[in-house]
């Protein structure tokens, strides 16, 4: 078995999703999740926009509670 360096670690432990990934997760079309970048949890990397996997999740969770 070879041993990862620590990039590639760190790598495999952020899951990055794209617009059209968090479409899929949470059952709404791609120009939804543009309307409401505000509301979710982002990654900036210049022009691109991606999303943590577990903030993904902890935002539905969140959501799921009453407020």
């Amino acid at each position: 078995m070879k041993n990862r360096n620590s990039s590639e670690q760190a790598q495999s432990n952020v899951d990055l999703l794209t617009v059209d990934e968090v479409a899929l997760i949470l059952r709404v079309q791609k120009s939804w999740v543009y309307a409401h970048l505000s509301d979710l949890p982002t990654i900036r990397l210049g022009r691109y926009v991606r999303f943590k996997a577990s903030d993904i999740q902890e935002f539905l969770a969140n959501k799921g509670s009453c407020q």
